[in-house]
């Protein structure tokens, strides 16, 4: 499964751009130790008696999940291994899981990318030592997913593990592959029609953007819609990217748009729309269905999007049924390394209205222990996979052909229901499989990158001042900033740009700052992150 359009998609990927959270955090000691997620439980026994299956009712608050039910080759396995099946609820807007919550009204289990604050709350759900306890499944997991989880709670206890997480020095000692992140796609075959240009600067990135623009009536250089805009461009050039603080090398902690990069990213922007590289319809494009379907159209040349194999497998399924010439590589990166300030995306919480918490136990013991990881991502070992020396998964024909295809891909396979994958698993499932080409690509985006978990647990919560100060921002921004770059000259830039500058300070983002240098070094402190 992709990683979070919440990045993600909320998200992604991002220092607080996702979630909000507490500080008031557990006095359990913190483990700094590089140890992938594992629950190192004993392995279950395959269940063949119906009789015995229980049926969860689940939630997901993700309202672009793809997939709607509990079937298919790893799904059918899940169950083989645990006793259970799912009955899943897609969120029907952002809203639907706010008014639960304050309604009291959760299924079985609820996952979520967000209100993580809200249900890691006793009256709601039941904490992961009282569930595990109680109903005598074996559980154990290293005490900084530990520390991330009951950073949300006012209990010291922790409600949900995390999925899609890893430490930086768990994530330099993968074998293969690079975390999500931002990440640029390109029409390699247009591109060859250009003759293959140098593309290994910002400068390159801009002449190849002019080329297009001459070679190809009717083609956009550089397409844009819903939340990815210049969010990798953003890193390369020295700025917060995806994130919504960026760390300092004086240990400060500022909001992105304090960033001492963030007016040269605007600049570069501004220049994409004068010379007609953008276009504003696609810039306030907020459907990203849209913009993708632009992109299968043949409508981009570059196209910014997430970091993941089957993001590629998508953009050239999808393209080929239109035009079977079609073909899409990604760019290696521009400039500088990203990072992230990524605690993780969704958790698997427990209601405690759950009609079988022993049913729910032990399907996020094994969604989170490494034979889960393995299957709900890489599907059946022995079958679909083996494994090598490093534990990367080597697969067979048919499970790569039907990769191809990403609609087939989750009709048979369906690996969309992998919420206790790690960073690591996730790395070595995804990029398994690619030619050397794209695995060089790829791996070009884990060089210098790094995790700052401590700032997303920073980031205030919203019912404090200092979250309704960051609430407030993220509302300005994206309207002040599109002021900013489709502006018409130098004099007008520099106006609009101050003019936002000023409009940020006087809605607080200095106090903002402040707090979050204290509280984040507070964080850091606390769970000894390194």
């Amino acid at each position: 499964m992709v990683l979070s359009l919440a990045l993600i998609v909320g998200l992604l990927v991002g220092c607080g751009q996702t979630q909000n959270t507490s500080t008031e955090t557990s006095t359990a000691a913190a483990s700094t130790s590089a140890v992938p997620a594992s629950t190192n439980a004993e392995e279950p026994t395959a269940v063949t008696d119906t009789s015995k299956i229980s049926t969860l009712d689940v939630f997901i608050d993700q309202n672009w999940w793809p997939v709607k039910e509990f079937k298919g080759i790893i799904p059918d396995e899940i169950t083989k291994n645990t006793g259970v099946k799912i009955n899943l609820t897609v969120t029907a807007d952002a809203n639907q899981l706010g008014v639960m919550i304050a309604s009291a009204e959760l299924p079985d289990m609820v996952v979520a990318g967000g209100n993580f604050d809200r249900l890691s709350n006793a009256n709601l759900c039941i904490d992961y030592d009282e569930l595990f306890s109680k109903t005598g499944v074996a559980f154990t997991i290293d005490d900084t997913r530990k520390n991330i989880a009951r950073s949300y709670s006012n209990d010291g206890k922790y409600y949900m593990i995390l999925n899609q997480f890893g430490t930086t020095d768990e994530i330099m000692a993968a074998p293969i592959g690079a975390p999500a992140q931002p990440a640029l796609f390109y029409r390699q075959d247009m591109y060859e029609k250009l003759g293959s240009p140098k593309l290994d600067t910002m400068d390159d990135f801009l002449k190849v953007c002019e080329m297009v623009k001459k070679e190809f009536p009717g083609v956009t250089p550089l397409g844009l819609g819903g939340w990815w805009k210049f969010q990798d461009f953003s890193y390369w050039l020295g700025g917060a990217g995806a994130a919504a603080y960026q760390p300092q090398p004086d240990g400060s902690v500022v909001y992105k748009t304090s960033s001492p990069a963030y007016e040269d990213v605007l600049k570069f922007a501004n220049t994409c729309a004068r010379n007609g590289y953008i276009t504003p319809e696609d810039y306030a494009e907020s459907n990203e269905g849209n913009s993708h379907a632009k992109a299968y159209n043949g409508k981009f040349f570059f196209y910014p999007w997430y970091l993941d194999p089957q993001n590629l497998t998508q953009l050239q399924s999808e393209s080929a049924k239109i035009d079977p010439n079609a073909k899409w590589s990604v760019v290696k990166p521009l400039g500088k390394p990203a990072y992230n300030c990524w605690p993780g995306w969704l958790g698997m919480f427990v209601s405690r209205n759950c009609k079988d918490t022993t049913a729910a136990a032990k399907f996020i013991s094994f969604l989170l222990s490494d034979k889960g990881q393995l299957l709900s991502y890489s599907g059946r070992e022995g079958t679909d996979f083996t494994l090598d020396a490093n534990g990367v998964p080597k697969y067979t024909q048919e499970f790569l052909d039907t990769r191809k295809d990403s609609a087939k891909f989750n009709e048979v396979y369906n690996t969309w229901f992998d919420w206790g994958l790690g960073y690591v698993a996730q790395m070595k499932g995804g990029f398994a499989g690619l030619d050397q080409d794209l695995l060089d690509r790829y791996g070009a985006y884990r060089t210098g990158w790094k995790n700052y978990p401590e700032v997303a647990i920073a980031n205030p919560k919203s019912n404090t001042d200092e979250g309704a100060i960051y609430a407030k921002l993220e509302t300005l921004v994206p309207a002040e900033e599109s002021k900013v770059i489709f502006t018409k000259s130098d004099a007008d830039f520099e106006a609009k740009y101050t003019a936002m500058q000023n409009i940020l300070k006087q809605n607080g983002v200095d106090t903002l700052n402040a707090y979050m240098t204290k509280t984040t070094k507070e964080v850091k402190d606390k769970f000894g992150f390194k």
